[in-house]
């Protein structure tokens, strides 16, 4: 039987596969998108080179340890769109050898081993929409380079140990982002009003850094948290799946946040619900009028700060909200009646503040 030596797509993943990929000699076509899906297994060591001719290259959830050497080696990936590495085992700082990679769309190295600085090099990225470095070790500032990747609609840094300023070029140069999450660092200063200049942020989560003064007044600029849109979501164990939604590759990116107290992963997540989360830093200074513009907002998370002033009686118009979270800061006078005009409201904590009077009384 003649060997076959030319494949267009490999799915083995949900297996009980151990030890390395051997290198095979195997000539992948050129002539469609090649996908290879070897996740959920239990793979070791290295990635052969002979997958450098994939486009799409799924190895999530395996023992993967070396990134280096399939990256930065001869006949490294040119035309690949996908790179999925996360629950993986790969240790030290990120290659800097990203030149031949300008075709990726997708990176995703989330919960691995990760250390050291985010190596400059990787403004070269200029296709990447999708950067997920959630729960490494990266430490440093985010490199001004990384403006360059002005096609970026996820970035997630979540969960390092990353510092510095929250650099303003975020705002300035990745205005397609519907996702930024830096929560989980060591980030400080204050809240840059560049920010504002993402119209399509959706989900915003600069919590538990170590950021002061006020809440900048602009946010009326989000205005993708102004737009109406019908989705249905359901909660599956700690996912929260959304559907009803067309995707136009195999990918489906994810976004970690807290909903209603807990972490969930979210999927479908350019999709998500719309959500702003500053809770534990050290932001002082009145909460903005600006928020009552935000009307498709469905978490508003603003606890453990020095926030002070009253609680804005226009928060009830913000009646997409399903859970409000303004405890543990310096807020006095009553709490606004309006509030039992928020029909979803599922979680609301007002605790350890400075509240008076009567307690609204609504239908939730």
């Amino acid at each position: 039987m003649e060997q076959v030596t030319t494949i267009y797509a490999m799915n083995m993943s949900y297996n009980n596969l151990k030890g390395t990929i051997p290198n095979l000699p195997m000539r992948l076509t050129m002539d469609y998108e090649i996908s290879v899906l070897l996740n959920s297994n239990k793979i070791e060591g290295g990635i052969p080179t002979f997958l450098s001719q994939v486009t799409i290259l799924d190895l999530s959830k395996n023992k993967i340890s070396d990134l280096n050497t399939f990256l930065c080696g001869k006949g490294a990936a040119t035309n690949m769109l996908i790179l999925d590495l996360s629950n993986n085992q790969i240790m030290g700082k990120l290659p800097d050898c990203w030149e031949h990679h300008n075709s990726l769309q997708v990176l995703d190295l989330t919960n691995n081993r990760l250390s050291g600085k985010i190596p400059e090099p990787m403004d070269t990225l200029v296709n990447l929409k999708s950067l997920v470095l959630r729960n490494n070790s990266s430490i440093g500032e985010l490199p001004l380079t990384l403006k360059n990747c002005t096609s970026l609609v996820t970035f997630d840094v979540s969960e390092n140990l990353l510092s510095g300023p929250i650099p303003s070029w975020i705002g300035e140069s990745l205005q397609q982002l519907k996702i930024l999450s830096l929560r989980v660092n060591r980030f400080f200063g204050s809240v840059p009003v560049h920010l504002c200049y993402l119209r399509q942020i959706r989900l915003l989560d600069l919590s538990r850094n170590n950021l002061s003064e006020g809440i900048p007044t602009c946010l009326s600029n989000f205005t993708a948290m102004m737009e109406s849109r019908v989705i249905r979501r359901k909660i599956v164990g700690r996912q929260i799946l959304t559907y009803g939604v067309m995707h136009s590759n195999i990918y489906d990116s994810n976004a970690l946040l807290m909903w209603k107290g807990q972490e969930y992963l979210y999927l479908n997540s350019e999709f998500l619900l719309k959500s702003i989360d500053l809770s534990s830093n050290d932001l002082t200074g009145e909460i903005p009028k600006e928020v009552r513009y935000l009307l498709e907002l469905v978490s508003l998370n603003l606890s453990r700060n020095r926030l002070s002033g009253e609680i804005l009686p226009e928060i009830g118009n913000l009646t997409s909200l399903e859970f409000l979270d303004l405890s543990r800061n310096h807020l006095s006078g009553e709490v606004p009646s309006t509030l039992s005009k928020i029909d979803r409201l599922a979680v609301l904590d007002l605790s350890n503040n400075y509240l008076v009077g009567r307690i609204p009384w609504g239908r939730q």
